[in-house]
């Protein structure tokens, strides 16, 4: 009931049953290439694409075929990235060396910061990210009366939707500022003393913060933990219609705060905000010189 002797072949078996698997000779492959762990294998070539389609390069330099090639791995039940290994999908974090100070994220499998910046669910519903930290919302529970006011550092302002300030000056928290040295050329931006000088940011700030012109140092994004009246974005702190062209500061982005919530809308205090207006006002000197630049 066997199976006669035949000719022996690169598969890992017997073929012509003399107790030796894949011995050369008779083991057949086609000349230039060798058998290599129960198939015939080429050697790898130089360049960038040393293997065919469907093939890898062995630590022995042989073309042998991917055992993960056309595999499809999906996030596993509890959303965790899956990797392919020899044919079988793995979590990818469990394969995964992060260098010190970073963790892998399981919802991709790439090593972020082991903090706040790399995983903005440390921070609760009442908080936000500030470069490695999570910092309290002032803004939590704060109510706002009006529907032309949110709240901003803890206290209600107004927007400056609508607003139209004069040459020279510019929407801040819902009030026309003067501009900072009057105006600086292009490039520039007004300084602490008031001289407009060489614009000093240059450098991106680390998550939460943004450039002062005025001294060229990173602070807390204004924006952070704002929440503005419908159809409103924030620009460095102040509230304006989408499209507000020279009304204000120009728009490129816009926070809402961690807990969510739309407009909050409560009288409060504004002895808080005047040491802001100045800082405020400097932002939006330099943003508006660097759109003109773009």
């Amino acid at each position: 009931g066997g199976e006669l002797p035949g000719i022996e072949i690169c598969d890992c078996l017997d073929n012509d049953c003399d107790d030796a698997v894949d011995e050369s000779p008779p083991a057949l492959c086609p000349n230039g290439s060798s058998c290599v762990d129960c198939q015939c294998a080429f050697p790898c070539q130089p360049g960038e694409f040393p293997c065919p389609s469907g093939q890898i390069c062995s630590p022995d330099n042989f073309c042998l075929a991917d055992p993960c090639f056309n595999v499809n791995c999906p996030a596993d039940g509890n959303g965790n990235h899956t990797t392919c290994v020899d044919g079988a999908c793995v979590i990818s974090c469990t394969i995964t060396n992060c260098p010190t100070g970073t963790a892998c994220r399981p919802s991709d499998g790439s090593c972020q910061f082991d903090d706040c910046r790399g995983f903005p669910e440390i921070c609760g519903p009442d908080e936000f990210c500030v470069i490695d930290e999570c910092v309290s919302d002032p803004c939590t529970g704060v109510s706002c009366p009006g529907a032309g006011q949110y709240c901003f550092q803890g206290d209600c302002v107004a927007t400056c939707a609508g607003v139209n300030c004069p040459e020279g000056q510019g929407c801040v928290l819902g009030s026309c500022e003067p501009l900072p040295c009057g105006g600086c050329p292009l490039g520039q931006a007004c300084n602490e003393a008031g001289t407009c000088v060489t614009n000093p940011c240059t450098s991106p700030c680390q998550t939460g913060q943004v450039c002062n012109p005025a001294n060229g140092e990173c602070i807390q994004d204004p924006c952070l933990g704002v929440s503005c009246p419908e159809d409103q974005v924030c620009d460095f702190g102040s509230c304006f219609e989408p499209s507000h062209g020279d009304a204000g500061p120009p728009v490129d982005h816009e926070f809402v705060s961690a807990g969510g919530g739309g407009g909050c809308s409560s009288a409060g205090g504004a002895g808080a905000l005047g040491s802001l207006l100045v800082m405020l006002a400097l932002l939006y000197l330099a943003r508006r010189r660097q759109e003109e630049l773009q």
